[in-house]
Parts: C-alpha cells; structure tokens; sequence
C-alpha cells in the first residue's frame, strides 16, 4: 500500500486484516480469523487435558527405600553442585508438567562434569529421593523410568 506521497504507508493492523495476495475480502478474512480464533479456544482444553492414566506426585509414586538409594546417590554426585533445597524450586517451576522433562535435562546434563554418566535407574531413584525431600507421600511401588511421562507434578503443593 502507498500513500499518495509515494511511500509506503504502514499499517498496525493485524495481517489478517490487510491485503491478501488471495484478494480476499476483508468480510471473509475477518471470518477466517474467528472461526481460526474459536477452533483453538475449544481445542485446547483437549490438548491440554490429561490423559486417562494420567498420575499426579500426590498419588505416592515412588517408594520409600528408592528415595533412600536416591539420597546416597544424589550426595555423592549431585551435592557438589545442588544443595539439598534447590530441587523444591526446580519441581515449583515445572507445576503442571510431567516428570519426563526434568529426567531428560538430569540426563542430559548433570553431574555437570559427566553428564548421563549414572544409569536411568540410578537418575530416577534420585528423582525419588528430591520427591521424598519435598514432602511428597511414598508409596509402595519404585518409580519407573516408563512412569514419568505419565506423572504431574501438581500446580499446588
């Protein structure tokens, strides 16, 4: 678009409301964009929905004796870099999200001088251990590296 000085004249609207090479009309645009607008507003609380075996870190998901595993493990390899609070703001911050994550980044990059250097074994029964350290009940069954895609980490505590 230009202005009749021969510049080109800016618009702040949103594309959807400018000139389509489609040369659709600003009606019909304008339709797209709220039904586009409505699709995503009823889809999302479908995607966001849990899953049917969908768990949360209230339901005791690991057990007493891998959190003590987890305690030996985590002084002899984590305690240089992470004192023994700073896993309750790591699990604050990620409310909401499943346990996965937090086991990826473990692996992936701690101990920071030997990153997955532990087994996965050896990684989740630390996450047991930082579970059991935040209050969180145990239970009677370890948890399993196949369980934490499947468990929450609930947005309050």
């Amino acid at each position: 678009m230009h202005s009749g000085n021969g510049r080109p004249q800016y618009s702040l609207r949103p594309f959807f409301f400018s000139q389509a090479p489609t040369r659709m009309s600003r009606q019909r645009r304008f339709r797209h964009a709220a039904r586009s607008a409505c699709g995503m507003l009823l889809l999302s609380p479908l995607l966001a929905a849990p899953s049917h075996g969908e768990r949360s870190l209230n339901d005791a998901v690991y057990s007493r004796d891998q959190a003590r595993v987890g305690k030996k493990i985590y002084s002899e390899h984590c305690i240089a870099c992470h004192e023994r609070g700073y896993f309750r703001e790591v699990l604050r911050t990620r409310r909401g999200e499943t346990l996965d994550p937090l086991f990826t980044v473990m692996v992936t990059e701690m101990p920071q001088n030997n990153p997955g250097s532990l087994s996965d074994q050896e990684y989740v029964d630390v996450i047991a251990y930082m579970l059991s350290q935040s209050r969180y009940d145990d239970g009677d069954e370890p948890l399993k590296v196949s369980d934490l895609g499947e468990i929450v980490i609930p947005d309050s505590e």
